[in-house]
């Protein structure tokens, strides 16, 4: 699966961050980002173990980040029960990726003209494979472990606890913001000049990297951008309409750090069409400039 970032979306959906009527409170913002984030994840849950196929573990995945994402977001302000704690779901999203990575060879592998100068391995092999893990994955999901995140989730959405007074402003949480986005801009993926060749191939000219580290690093950057928009996302209706704008950058930084990587990492096998690589590498030129200094400008207003 070609990796895309989605749309952007507020605490109840794709949305447009509009003005504010009334700050809410860190309780109120903290509940309705957690409760939405919550329902996603176990309907894409239901869904995945309903299908089994490479769209549901991608929205899986996405629900599962989104939720972590919030949770960390609000973590100054929650108690948070054991179930919710983030090596937990941290530990879900790790038995999903090996599936995932199954997904994007088998898709890249299906791409290739049947006249490729390189043999293509027996797609009736890797797919009895992938049939094999997706099993397994569905056994986790169905296991006492997830189900016990569920309850966890189900209870704290009827009674939510936090460790803040209820007129708390939401505003509480944007100091957690501001030093994640300061982490980020100090990656050391931003260094890398990606250019494509003829083939679709990146170079990375006066690296010092090699190929695998060079994807690891996008991938690290990556994982932490999503991070940090899904966090900004949650604040919408806290932040304001003038963030769309800096989001909408993230999100294009994002998906061409999806395209860079999968490049990386596929190599050969690689489907991405060549003029959306070229696309990818002329993105990441223009923004990685800036890193993320338009998020930090607004983070940092009075």
């Amino acid at each position: 699966m070609t990796a895309t970032a989605e749309p952007i979306h507020g605490p109840d959906g794709p949305t447009e961050p509009t003005e504010p009527t009334a700050p809410p409170t860190a309780g109120t913002a903290a509940h309705a980002s957690i409760a939405e984030a919550g329902r996603k994840f176990r309907r894409s849950r239901r869904r995945f173990i309903d299908r089994q196929d490479a769209e549901s573990l991608h929205d899986l995945r996405v629900a599962l980040r989104r939720l972590r994402a919030v949770l960390t977001l609000f973590r100054p302000v929650l108690v948070v029960p054991r179930r919710l704690a983030d090596r937990e779901l941290r530990r879900t999203g790790h038995e999903l990726a090996d599936l995932r990575d199954q997904d994007v060879a088998l898709e890249a592998i299906q791409a290739q003209p049947e006249d490729a100068p390189e043999p293509r391995p027996d797609l009736r092999k890797l797919e009895r494979r992938r049939q094999r893990e997706a099993y397994r994955v569905t056994e986790r999901l169905r296991g006492p472990r997830v189900r016990g995140m569920l309850r966890a989730l189900r209870r704290w959405d009827h009674c939510p606890a936090f460790i803040v007074d209820e007129d708390t402003p939401a505003t509480i949480v944007l100091p957690g913001l501001r030093s994640r986005v300061a982490a980020i801009e100090l990656h050391p993926a931003w260094s890398l000049t990606l250019v494509p060749d003829e083939s679709g191939a990146l170079h990375a000219p006066d690296s010092v990297y090699d190929d695998h580290t060079t994807a690891e690093l996008l991938h690290q950057l990556r994982r932490r951008i999503k991070q940090v928009r899904y966090q900004l996302e949650a604040m919408s209706r806290v932040l304001g309409a003038d963030w769309l704008p800096a989001l909408e950058r993230m999100r294009v930084l994002q998906e061409s750090l999806g395209v860079m990587q999968d490049v990386q990492m596929l190599g050969a096998l690689t489907a991405v069409p060549y003029g959306r690589i070229v696309s990818a590498s002329a993105a990441w030129e223009e923004l990685r400039g800036e890193r993320l200094g338009r998020v930090r400008e607004l983070l940092d207003r009075p």
